[in-house]
């Protein structure tokens, strides 16, 4: 297993993310994590993909994500 630099994030400061987790927002379920963008320079997931329950896929910025686990088992 790699260790974490001091340039990197910390457990604290990070998001559990599992494919077909429901993603809610501030007003509810909107869909379901479907992938992940990485960013190859900064090694962290720069967007989410969330499909929808009509099967339209958003990508939403990782900046919107809210650290730490979400309740209710959702990426939040």
């Amino acid at each position: 297993m790699r260790k974490l630099t001091s340039a990197e994030a910390t457990p604290q400061e990070t998001t559990p993310l599992q494919l077909g987790l429901p993603v809610r927002c501030t007003d509810g379920r909107v869909g379901s994590l479907s992938d992940v963008v990485i960013d190859p320079n900064e090694r962290r997931v720069s967007h989410l993909v969330v499909e929808a329950p009509n099967g339209a896929a958003r990508l939403v910025p990782a900046d919107l994500l809210v650290l730490g686990p979400a309740p209710g088992q959702a990426v939040f």
